[in-house]
C-alpha cells in the first residue's frame, strides 16, 4: 500500500531511498501534475503526459520506486488515451499497455488499492475500445467485478469509496448477456453507488452515473435533481479535464431528461 510512502513524498518533496534515486519518480509526478496545462476544448497537449510516462517507465527500474511509479503510470495511460488527440486504434493500444501493466503489477502487489483501482480503469477502457460484448465474452467484465470487490475488501474508503463506485458503474455499464453474463443489475448499481456516497456525497463522477442509473430505472425526477446538484459543484483544479468532461455530460443529460 502506497499511503505511507506517498505522504513522505508530499511532505519531504523527495523519495529519499538513496543518493540520486527517485528523481525520475519526482519528475514524473511534476509532469503528471501539469497534464492539463495548455488544454483546449477538453483535450490535453500530449507533451506533458508523454514526458510523465517516460519518467515513470524509467522510475520503475529504480530500487524501491516500482510500485508508486506503476500506480502513476497506470493513471497516465488512462489520461493519454482519454484526454489527448488519439485515434480509436491508438487509444486501444494505450489502454492495452495499461491493462498489461496492471496485470503484471497485481501479480506482485495483489493487495495494493492503488494498483487495483487503476488497473480496473485501464482494463475497463480497453474493454470499451475492444467492444463491450466481445470483451465480456472474453471474461473482462468478470475480471473487473473481481477487482472492484477486492478493492472494497482491501480498502473500502480508497478514493472516496472507489471500490463501491467502480462496482456500481460496472453493474450499470456491463452488458447483460443471457446464459453468459447475467449478474449486471441496476439495483446493484444503485446500491453500490449509494454506498460510495457515504465517503463523498459530492463525487462528480459518482453522481453522474447515479443519475444515469436512476433515469434508466424510471426515476427521472431524482435523476434531474442529482444532475442539478452535480453541475453546481466546483471543479477540482487537480482533476480539471476529468471533472469538466463529467460536468459537460451532466449538462447534456439534464437538457435531455427535461424534455
Amino acid at each position: 500500500m502506497l499511503k505511507k510512502s506517498f505522504l513522505v513524498l508530499i511532505c519531504c518533496g523527495a523519495m529519499l531511498i538513496g543518493r540520486g534515486q527517485g528523481s525520475n519518480l519526482e519528475e514524473g509526478i511534476v509532469w503528471y501534475n501539469k497534464r492539463a496545462d495548455g488544454a483546449s476544448n477538453g483535450k490535453a497537449l500530449p507533451a506533458p503526459i508523454d514526458r510523465s510516462i517516460d519518467h515513470f517507465k524509467k522510475a520503475m527500474l529504480e530500487p524501491g520506486a516500482e510500485e508508486m511509479a506503476a500506480y502513476y503510470l497506470l493513471q497516465c495511460y488512462y489520461y493519454k488515451g482519454t484526454f489527448t488527440e488519439v485515434s480509436k486504434d491508438e487509444a486501444k493500444a494505450i489502454y492495452k499497455d495499461g491493462k498489461e501493466l496492471g496485470e503484471r503489477m497485481l501479480a506482485k502487489y495483489p493487495e495494493s488499492p492503488e494498483i487495483l483501482y487503476w488497473h480496473f480503469v485501464d482494463l475497463g477502457k480497453w474493454g470499451e475500445t475492444y467492444g463491450k460484448i466481445a470483451a465480456a465474452k472474453e471474461g473482462v467484465a468478470d475480471q473487473l467485478k473481481e477487482a472492484a470487490e477486492k478493492l472494497i475488501r482491501v480498502d473500502p474508503d480508497y478514493r472516496d469509496g472507489g471500490g463501491n463506485r467502480l462496482l456500481g458503474i460496472l453493474h450499470f455499464e456491463a452488458p447483460y448477456i443471457p446464459f453468459f453474463l447475467t449478474w449486471p443489475d441496476d439495483d446493484e448499481a444503485i446500491k453500490h453507488l449509494e454506498r460510495s456516497f457515504e465517503y463523498n456525497p459530492d463525487h462528480i463522477n459518482g453522481l453522474l452515473y447515479y443519475a444515469k442509473v436512476l433515469e434508466d430505472n424510471g426515476d427521472k425526477e431524482k435523476a434531474i435533481k442529482t444532475l442539478e446538484k452535480l453541475i453546481r459543484l466546483p471543479v477540482d483544479p487537480t482533476n480539471l479535464l476529468e471533472d469538466q468532461k463529467d460536468i459537460k455530460e451532466a449538462r447534456e443529460l439534464l437538457e435531455k431528461y427535461k424534455k
